[in-house]
């Protein structure tokens, strides 16, 4: 538009937000002016748009989602392996020091090691797809 009209003034006029002498005078130059016309019919069209559109309220995430994933978490995930790792040796000098055979020993400890190497390539395999995962930030 290379006129006295531009869409600034389109868009006031749509929002009503033009002081009364400018309003007519932009309303008339829309009555008038093919290209204005058009351009403000496109305005309404996409303000209607943009009103219709659902905006769904809390899905999004919050400041308590994000105190939670930066603060609480990594802080529980610690606490969680400082105290697993205490106890797993605990539990390991309290049955080695035991009177069971040395055998029995060997076995449950075997048990344990193999169940633990499971756990452990589920998990690191669970967070190699998670870093790969390509819809990951999409929501369900």
């Amino acid at each position: 538009m290379s006129h006295e009209v531009g869409p600034d003034d389109l868009m006031r006029l749509l929002d009503g937000e033009l002081p009364p002498e400018r309003h007519a005078a932009v309303e008339a130059h829309v009555r008038t002016c093919t290209e204005c016309r058009r351009d403000y019919t496109i305005f309404q069209r996409m303000k209607g748009d943009l009103r219709s559109m659902a905006f769904e309220n809390g899905n999004g995430p919050s400041l308590w989602d994000a105190v939670s994933r930066r603060l609480f978490r990594p802080s529980g995930w610690l606490l969680l392996g400082v105290g697993s790792v205490s106890l797993a040796a605990w539990g390991i000098v309290s049955y080695m020091t035991s009177p069971e055979k040395l055998w029995t020993k060997l076995a449950t400890g075997a048990v344990a090691i193999g169940l633990a190497l499971l756990l452990l390539s589920a998990i690191l395999d669970r967070l190699r797809d998670l870093r790969t995962d390509r819809y990951k930030g999409i929501q369900r």
